[in-house]
């Protein structure tokens, strides 16, 4: 990880605003002429709400990753920390961008995502034959991506819409789509009443995004 100085020791404490200031300071000092400080900022909050959102569910879900425990300690939190982690300035330039309007654009996003995806749970998440709690773990990433209001995914879904794009998807294998469709129902069970009301008032606004819905609901 290109870290700017040792300073910043992310735990689950890390404040949002900590992790802006960390992204901006890594976006001065690299001074792209294809990615604005905006940008950025809204990249940076948006990935500390969705690290905080995963591991709310899998500590109210009781998931514990129990094996490969070393490496998922160096991958915590989630998507904030270890090899690959959405803060390295590879990883931050090209997922940042709002469009990726240009080839250069979409190759240098398709390669931050390369290199992102080397993380563990998604590592796990692409393995057959991975334990079940971290195709739980993989499940619940994917998830919560598609409680967020990601452009390019279609926005904010609420539970019904989620549910059928994991069914109606074709390129989940059984154990994936039974596994998303399972964390679905158990994270549904322990999502405040008024989160709830507020996922499916933000779906209910995005109804005309529905384009790219069923063809990007795998997390980054």
């Amino acid at each position: 990880m290109d870290n700017l100085d040792d300073r910043l020791e992310i735990t689950k404490d890390t404040t949002k605003d900590e992790i802006i200031d960390y992204a901006v300071r890594l976006y001065e000092e690299h001074k792209p002429k294809d990615l604005t400080e905006e940008e950025v900022r809204k990249y940076a909050g948006s990935t500390w709400e969705h690290s905080k959102s995963v591991h709310y569910y899998l500590d109210q879900l009781g998931i514990s990753i129990k094996n490969f425990k070393e490496q998922h300690e160096i991958e915590t939190p989630h998507d904030l920390a270890g090899e690959g982690n959405k803060l390295e300035w590879e990883v931050m330039h090209g997922l940042a961008y709002a469009e990726k309007d240009t080839p250069e654009k979409k190759e240098i996003f398709q390669n931050a995502l390369k290199r992102h995806r080397i993380q563990m749970h998604h590592k796990m998440g692409n393995n057959p034959n991975s334990p079940d709690e971290w195709f739980m773990y993989w499940a619940i990433d994917a998830v919560c991506s598609l409680l967020e209001n990601r452009t390019y995914q279609g926005g904010v879904h609420d539970w019904k819409k989620i549910q059928k794009i994991i069914s109606s998807n074709p390129e989940l294998g059984y154990r994936k789509k039974k596994k998303m469709l399972d964390a679905v129902e158990e994270m549904k069970k322990v999502t405040p009443l008024l989160k709830n009301l507020e996922i499916w008032i933000s779906s209910l606004l995005q109804e005309n995004n529905k384009d790219s819905e069923e063809k990007n609901y795998n997390s980054n």
